[in-house]
């Protein structure tokens, strides 16, 4: 809608009744909170943050951990 130029359906009150119900704007942040709460998770039970490459209870999680690792890793390069 917004590529073709199309006026906005949004409203205040539509904003403020998807807000009420929880609903994030920004979808990668919400999925980044999301796993960071899985790996806090992860951190009680089992004492650290070395969720295993192929953790098969949670894939998902040790992917996202992979990854923060490498953007870490490219972070501390400057990139």
């Amino acid at each position: 809608l917004y590529q073709e130029g199309k006026e906005s359906q949004m409203t205040k009150e539509r904003i403020h009744a998807l807000e009420d119900i929880g609903f994030g704007w920004d979808a990668q942040e919400e999925m980044w909170q999301q796993r960071f709460k899985k790996l806090m998770e992860y951190r009680d039970r089992y004492g650290d943050c070395n969720v295993p490459r192929d953790w098969s209870e949670n894939p998902q999680l040790a992917n996202w951990v992979h990854m923060q690792r490498c953007h870490y890793r490219l972070y501390q390069e400057g990139k």
